[in-house]
């Protein structure tokens, strides 16, 4: 199965030209989303990478997927630490991150 993955970096950017042209090639399972290219933390991204990579053989529990969370956005170890210590791939590393990340913000924001 062909996957695609189409993203635009400005707001007012329309991805449909892509999407259309990754259906017409055959993608059966599309990803799309608008987020700059220099940025690593895109969902849609990790989504498909994890996809690909069909590494999820074993669930991370809360606690595991805390400890690596913090571990990286304190400065502990550095994603690729983490990701060779649990032996997940790096992409997975960053969305865990980036979850944690929108996990303390909407805490922080319901506290406000």
């Amino acid at each position: 199965m062909l996957i695609g993955y189409a993203r635009v970096s400005k707001g007012d950017q329309q991805s449909n030209k892509r999407a259309r042209a990754l259906s017409e090639a055959g993608c059966k399972r599309l990803f799309e989303e608008k987020a700059s290219g220099g940025r690593w933390d895109r969902p849609e991204l990790h989504r498909m990478l994890d996809q690909l990579a069909r590494r999820r053989h074993r669930k991370l529990d809360p606690k595991k997927r805390r400890e690596i969370a913090e571990s990286v956005l304190c400065g502990r170890k550095s994603g690729a630490e983490m990701a060779r210590l649990y032996d997940i791939s790096e992409p997975t590393v960053s969305r865990i991150v980036a979850e944690h990340r929108q996990e303390l913000e909407t805490s922080h924001a319901d506290q406000s």
